[in-house]
């Protein structure tokens, strides 16, 4: 039988007010609520065609702020987060008109210098 592999993507990033186990990280602390039970939840509403087989294979806090995922050839699957929703690297959803601009950078260099261009030297990225 054909099993297709669900990576529970429904965690949300969280903030220093919610409730749960402080873990180690490189910068500010991070909070990563303990499991929820969400991803169990949300497999059984899933209706698999025939033939087919959804099973839960990751869920918080093994996995928290998910932002892209890749399954090797030899099946092996990796995950990346970010824990840096809003601070960090500029969203640029947010930012559409930015979009050109920050496809063509290359270097760290031309990221600056774009926030420059967009925000001035009082940008949040300079303090």
């Amino acid at each position: 039988m054909l099993s297709i592999t669900l990576c529970s993507l429904l965690a949300v990033a969280q903030h220093p007010s919610d409730a749960g186990t402080a873990q180690e990280a490189d910068g500010p602390e991070l909070i990563i609520r303990e499991a929820s039970g969400e991803g169990t939840e949300a497999l059984a509403r899933i209706q698999p065609a025939p033939g087919l087989e959804v099973t839960l294979f990751a869920e918080e806090p093994m996995v928290v702020n998910p932002v892209s995922l890749y399954i090797a050839n030899d099946g092996a699957i990796y995950v990346t987060e970010t824990f840096r929703s809003e601070s960090g690297v500029t969203d640029m959803r947010s930012h559409m008109d930015w979009l050109d601009y920050e496809l063509s950078n290359t270097t760290v260099s031309d990221r600056v210098e774009m926030h420059r261009h967009f925000e001035g030297e009082d940008s949040m990225i300079f303090a």
